[in-house]
């Protein structure tokens, strides 16, 4: 019962995002459309990483599988019509050995993996350049930790890597290399100086 209220609750909040978050959920479509075509050509979906250069693929593969029939201790009774008995058991095992494309991921998870891959190219910079000014950083998840005498420079490294890698205007490679049309995209006016002075930043 509780899944049943979870599932409508959720697909209530999806459609409500349609109306009042109108401009992200358009590229969500895009991005989700990009996935669509790459599964119509039974591909990866794949896009290279402005300034760090990497290059991210979702490489989804499940296990073909196969079904397979066991007995559990002897025979019992005549065969049945298709061959088998009373305690045969049919099992379906995925072997691993033999990969294929997972189904409908590439759609699923183009829109989260652009944004995380975004993410991984934003912790790249700021590791990078704090290891060029010469103080060590650690990563949890999203955030990032460094000895106290060194926080202030990290306030100001973690903005200013952001700004330089959102000043690349990324969403223009990324979506030239799934094969969706920048034109497309609905964009706002910030301006992404501004987060140099922000007090707080969330990657």
């Amino acid at each position: 019962m509780e899944k049943t209220f979870g599932v409508y609750m959720g697909r209530l909040i999806y459609d409500d995002c349609r109306i009042s978050l109108n401009r992200p959920m358009r590229l969500l479509e895009l991005f989700e459309k990009a996935g669509e075509r790459a599964e119509e050509k039974d591909e990866f979906l794949s896009w290279k990483l402005p300034i760090t250069g990497f290059p991210v693929v979702q490489h989804y593969v499940e296990g073909t599988v196969r079904k397979i029939w066991i007995n559990y201790w002897p025979p019992e009774g005549p065969p049945l019509s298709n061959g088998y008995y009373a305690n045969t058991l049919q099992i379906s095992i995925p072997f691993n050995e033999i990969p294929k494309r997972s189904s409908r991921k590439q759609k699923l998870g183009a829109a989260p993996n652009i944004v995380h891959s975004l993410d991984a190219a934003h912790l790249m910079l700021v590791i990078h350049e704090a290891g060029k000014a010469g103080y060590r950083v650690t990563t949890v998840h999203d955030s990032f930790g460094t000895l106290l005498a060194d926080m202030d420079n990290l306030f100001k490294l973690t903005r200013e890597t952001f700004v330089s890698l959102y000043n690349k205007d990324p969403l223009v490679s990324i979506m030239k290399d799934i094969g969706g049309d920048i034109k497309d995209v609905d964009r706002g006016n910030l301006d992404i100086n501004l987060i140099l002075d922000s007090e707080y930043a969330f990657s």
